[in-house]
């Protein structure tokens, strides 16, 4: 085998794959490494050679473990290694565990069940409950360059909520749904009533409400149109409800909420993000009340929604953003594995024990429609709120804040996830 005989698509999937050999002898295996190390330098550019030796040890460990195999049916004749830009069931990619997770400066305190918007330059930090479970109308900015939070200079919610949902349009922030205080939380009593935050002007007034009040519902943007998804009903019952608002105009604005399709899954513990004119809604909680790996993609110009490939764990209360056209579905809430009576809004029932916060992060590229795991969180959190920034605020990355830990209600941790672009290349034995 030559080096000639691996070629590595970056640009584009085809759906031609190239084959290596298995029973290469390690002075061609290096050839290939070499081969694979420039190819990656080249496509990535200068900046990014550290990246490509990342990517080229992951190949050498790829050549160590075929070396490993043997004789026998694994080293047939026919027997090879595919590697293309295409994704299949049985495929690994080579970004896997890609990415690094830093510690940030401390909130200004501790925070859970909130949203934070990147929205008119600005990351908005909103609402939520403190370490002792208060609901908050608090409003905090955070500088992703200077790392500063700003605490005191900000209007607060009008009315304190906490699991709702909130997006950005056109330089304001729309927050809509949630539940008012402990007591409505855990009884279902979701509301209705949306505000809306200037970013620039620093004021609230009043926006349409939702036609269906809601808890743990995502709210997302496609252009200049507002989504309410999913969420809970006063039952804590999970709806597939997709409400639409047109914020083209001050009379699209006014005439309120619409009904769109709806999900094909009713789900809550939602969050969603848009890329490339889609809403992308992974996870949640569903109507058998336990967590989902499904990931729904909501076509906003054609009004139609589809199923796409599943996580590899199923979670809720987990955050979700999108960086340089990849959807990143951060950390969240798992099951515990055991079962208990609960009297959450549907109840008394049997339901699933939870309040178990993960590590793990996946990165889902619509090109591919395939997942890959990503640098996992280092320490566990669910019901956090994280936002992306790209260009030239803090180079591109997701920023996380917040949320639920092992028994805390709310912890003050800031966490900064960094990944430099590179080609998502896959390996088949």
């Amino acid at each position: 085998m030559s080096s000639t005989n691996v070629a590595i698509e970056f640009t584009k999937p085809e759906p031609s794959l190239a084959h290596v050999p298995k029973h290469a002898g390690p002075s061609t295996g290096l050839k290939c490494l070499l081969a694979v190390v420039v190819l990656v330098a080249l496509g990535l550019g200068g900046g990014a050679i550290g990246a490509a030796v990342v990517l080229a040890d992951r190949v050498h460990d790829l050549e160590r473990r075929l070396d490993r195999l043997g004789s026998g049916a694994r080293t047939a004749a026919n027997a090879s290694v595919r590697v293309s830009s295409l994704a299949s069931a049985n495929a690994s990619s080579l970004l896997a565990g890609a990415g690094a997770w830093a510690p940030g400066v401390e909130m200004p305190f501790a925070r859970s069940d909130l949203q934070t918007v990147y929205c008119g330059g600005e990351v908005v930090l909103l609402g939520g409950l403190d370490a002792h479970g208060h609901v908050l109308s608090a409003v905090t900015k955070f500088d992703p360059v200077n790392e500063r939070f700003d605490n005191t200079s900000c209007a607060p919610m009008p009315t304190p909520r906490y699991r709702f949902g909130a997006a950005c349009v056109n330089g304001e922030i729309w927050v809509g749904g949630g539940f008012e205080n402990g007591t409505a939380g855990n009884a279902g009593w979701s509301m209705s009533s949306v505000d809306v935050y200037n970013v620039a002007a620093n004021t609230w007034r009043a926006g349409p409400p939702l036609q269906v009040a809601r808890g743990d519902l995502a709210l997302g943007v496609v252009g200049t149109k507002l989504y309410a998804i999913g969420g809970y009903d006063w039952t804590y019952t999970p709806l597939a409800t997709n409400e639409i608002l047109d914020l083209t105009s001050t009379a699209t604005a006014a005439a309120g909420w619409s009904y769109a399709a709806p999900m094909p899954l009713p789900k809550g513990d939602l969050q969603a993000a848009t890329i490339n004119g889609h809403l992308y809604v992974p996870g949640g909680w569903n109507v058998q009340r336990t967590f989902m790996s499904e990931l729904v993609v909501y076509d906003a110009a054609a009004d139609t929604w589809q199923v796409r490939a599943p996580m590899s764990a199923p979670r809720g209360d987990h955050a979700v953003t999108a960086l340089d056209g990849q959807l990143y579905v951060i950390g969240g809430e798992m099951w515990s594995g055991v079962t208990s009576t609960c009297d959450w809004g549907w109840g008394p029932v049997e339901c699933a024990v939870n309040l178990i916060p993960m590590h793990g992060v996946e990165m889902y590229s619509p090109a591919t429609d395939a997942w890959t795991s990503m640098a996992p969180l280092p320490a566990s959190r669910f019901r956090f709120a994280a936002t992306a920034i790209e260009g030239r605020h803090a180079e591109g990355a997701i920023f996380a804040f917040g949320g639920h830990a092992h028994g805390e209600v709310a912890v003050s941790s800031q966490l900064a996830y960094h990944h430099v672009p590179q080609a998502n290349v896959y390996f088949e034995a």
